[in-house]
């Protein structure tokens, strides 16, 4: 039998003073001290935010 591979060590974080390309990626490091009837509001806004900073590169 084959051993499993060993785990991919988890990426760096970007430190506390790293500018956030959006800031409301922040909020998902809040997900896992709020209510889960919250997190659909907080991955919606994530995503608006994104896909306007998309749309924003895009043009």
């Amino acid at each position: 039998m084959t051993p499993a591979p060993a785990p991919r060590p988890a990426p760096p974080r970007p430190g506390p003073s790293a500018p956030q390309p959006v800031p409301e990626l922040a909020e998902l490091e809040t997900l896992a001290g709020r209510p889960l009837s919250e997190h659909v509001t907080v991955l919606d806004a994530v995503h608006r935010a994104l896909a306007a900073q998309l749309s924003a590169a895009e043009s």
